[in-house]
């Protein structure tokens, strides 16, 4: 095991981690309702839909038949199941 790729597996591991806080914390403002001319809707908010929409837009699709009648987007936290995989698959190929 080289370093560099160790360096790449530990480097890769917290870029995962920052996606899954960034995912946390779209799901919190989901829940807060803030009004869009809010400080924190406008930055902090909108920082985080446009980084995971492009993830999140497909399972939404995908899951929208199954959970039009929960009232719930299950959709994050079926991308961090997938992303949970992915990141396991990655940095074991690394290591």
């Amino acid at each position: 095991m080289s370093t560099a790729s160790l360096s790449l597996a530990l480097t890769l591991h917290r870029l995962f981690e920052i996606y899954y806080l960034i995912i946390l914390v779209r799901v919190v403002f989901s829940f807060l309702r803030l009004p869009p001319w809010h400080w924190a809707s406008r930055t902090i908010g909108a920082f985080c839909y446009a980084v995971t929409e492009p993830l999140l837009a497909p399972l939404r699709r995908l899951l929208d038949p199954y959970q039009r009648r929960a009232g719930l987007d299950f959709s994050p936290l079926l991308l961090y199941v997938i992303l949970q995989f992915v990141e396991h698959l990655v940095v074991r190929a690394l290591l």
